[in-house]
């Protein structure tokens, strides 16, 4: 089969990887480069001004995969012998009354003596038994009970449901006042899974080390900084128009974009699709690597953590994620590197070393109502669709969604013809 697969980010790539051998894949990108919201800089990003050492990677990005939860992702990885080692992970939570509270590992890490853990564990009671409620409360749930449903009916204004709503923030990437409408079948099955016994890995080298993989092995076509005008569909295949540039016929195409894209490339759409898609949103954020530890000083804190959160003005909320510590640096080094989010305004300029946009889903009950038939739907009209969006919103729903279409497309393969083998 000719596949045509629109988007180089993760969902892209992986599908790229799982097809390219059996098929004739090309890959478009509109950017200029490869990754989509994967950004590690030195590798795909490169940085106008040197300030990294040539030896060190950084991401803008994802960074952390869980070992117990990211089953198809380890899997492509060790397929991929993408060398991955264990983090550190712990997180505190910042007052903007300049109180905290230190998360259990971090005390295990940070407060030396008996006495100091006591008081500092002492201070989680209530946070502990809002712990133990909310896992009682969705223990029983099953999928059809968050259906149709924002996350924000579970959230009491506790200190705890608003750490769930910081973490559920970094996840996505979405602004602390709208996670609230987040869809409860998205955000508790994910809040569930990392609450306890959580192990975290990392890529040695930078996340892009696997697309730098995938390519490694890759036989088909990359086209890099291409505008799709639009996609067509009919009984033949699907023709694809690109601007300054010359129609081209597939047997089929994969939309590894992110969902509120889909209907602005298709010049076709049925009614079907325009249902299962008009109600996805796009969601813009910042990332911001920098040097600044200032922020950390009305808190009187040395110690930092590999993700910690800050209470802000106004029902509004940032984080900082100390890289030395998840990229295996000195902790103790004069440069402390640090990936932010929503704390521009605490963080000198002069200090910033890049800033990144992602441009990801904004996730809604509106936006979510359909997936299972956007799943469901693959093949139809000989088009498939990959992203994070169809499981759980993070990188392991982008490697499951490509593991679909590719099971998808064997299955439909014998129809199509042209096969390779």
């Amino acid at each position: 089969m000719k596949i045509a697969i629109i988007g180089g980010g993760a969902a892209g790539m992986a599908c790229a990887h799982y097809l390219g051998h059996d098929h004739q894949v090309t890959i478009f990108e509109k950017s200029p480069i490869l990754g989509g919201n994967i950004r590690t800089l030195g590798k795909n990003v490169k940085l106008k001004a040197h300030t990294l050492p040539s030896n060190l990677y950084i991401d803008n990005g994802v960074i952390e995969f869980d070992e117990k939860n990211f089953y198809a992702f380890h899997s492509l990885m060790r397929e991929l012998s993408v060398k991955m080692e264990c983090i550190p992970l712990n997180t505190a939570f910042f007052f903007r009354s300049g109180k905290y509270l230190l998360s259990p590992s971090r005390i295990f890490a940070s407060v030396p003596s008996f006495w100091g853990k006591l008081v500092e564990f002492s201070k989680l009671f209530f946070t502990m038994l809002d712990l133990q409620w909310f896992m009682l409360r969705t223990l029983f749930k099953r999928k059809k009970d968050y259906e149709n449903i924002p996350i924000g009916v579970f959230f009491k204004e506790h200190i705890f449901h608003w750490w769930l709503k910081m973490l559920l923030m970094y996840s996505y990437s979405i602004s602390y006042n709208k996670i609230d409408q987040v869809p409860a079948a998205l955000g508790v099955p994910m809040l569930r899974s990392c609450m306890a016994f959580t192990k975290w890995n990392r890529i040695v080298g930078g996340v892009y080390t696997y697309i730098e993989k995938i390519l490694e092995g890759f036989p088909g076509e990359i086209l890099t900084s291409v505008q799709i005008t639009s996609v067509t569909r009919n009984a033949a295949g699907v023709t694809i128009t690109i601007q300054d540039r010359e129609e081209e016929s597939f047997d089929a195409v994969v939309f590894a974009t992110p969902p509120h894209v889909v209907l602005e490339l298709l010049k076709d759409p049925n009614q079907e699709e325009k249902k299962r898609f008009e109600g996805w949103k796009e969601n813009i954020a910042h990332t911001v690597i920098h040097t600044d530890t200032s922020i950390y000083g009305p808190y009187g804190i040395k110690y930092l953590s590999a993700f910690d959160l800050f209470q802000k003005e106004k029902g509004d909320a940032g984080y900082n994620a100390f890289l030395n510590g998840l990229l295996g640096l000195d902790p103790d080094a004069i440069v402390k590197y640090n990936l932010s989010f929503n704390m521009e305004d605490r963080i000198d300029s002069k200090k910033i070393i890049h800033t990144q946009e992602h441009h990801t889903p904004l996730y809604t009950v509106e936006g979510l109502k359909h997936r299972d038939q956007i799943i469901a739907s693959n093949g139809e009209n000989h088009t498939f669709h990959a992203g994070a969006y169809l499981y759980d919103g993070l990188h392991e729903g982008a490697i499951r969604s490509a593991l679909a279409v590719k099971e998808k497309i064997a299955q439909l393969s014998s129809s199509y013809g042209n096969l390779k083998s």
